[in-house]
């Protein structure tokens, strides 16, 4: 009899033991889930600040690639900051050949993007 009650209380610590290891594996894929959602969440916002900051740099890059063009009289016309279509533009002239252009969202922002023109002025000589 007493070989009995020790195979029962044995298989009951048993199953006690499995029981108990189930619920550490349940509560460890648990926090796993979690972590792993809250690193996917992350990922996707960084990725979405990525592409709104790669869209708003396109647009900057487009807006110089037209003042690339401007003329010295363009440029002196336009020095100083003023509003060029949904941005702030900055155009300062640090020496008589080098104008310095940079971007912003708003007036007192900080800058998106800059760039320096290189125009010479035209030669008594030049028609």
């Amino acid at each position: 009899m007493r070989t009995r009650a020790v195979v029962v209380r044995r298989r009951t610590l048993d199953a006690g033991a499995a029981l108990i290891e189930t619920l550490v594996a349940v509560a460890i894929i648990a926090v796993v889930t979690v972590a792993v959602t809250g690193l996917a969440s992350q990922s996707l916002a960084v990725a979405a600040a990525s592409a709104r900051a790669d869209a708003v740099t396109r647009e900057a890059d487009a807006l110089f690639r037209a003042a690339s063009l401007w003329t010295r009289d363009d440029l002196d016309r336009r020095l100083g900051d003023r509003a060029q279509g949904d941005w702030w533009m900055s155009v300062d002239r640090p020496s008589r050949e080098i104008y310095r252009l940079s971007l912003r969202r708003t007036e007192d922002g900080p800058e998106i993007l800059w760039t320096v023109l290189y125009r010479p002025e035209a030669s008594r000589s030049d028609p």
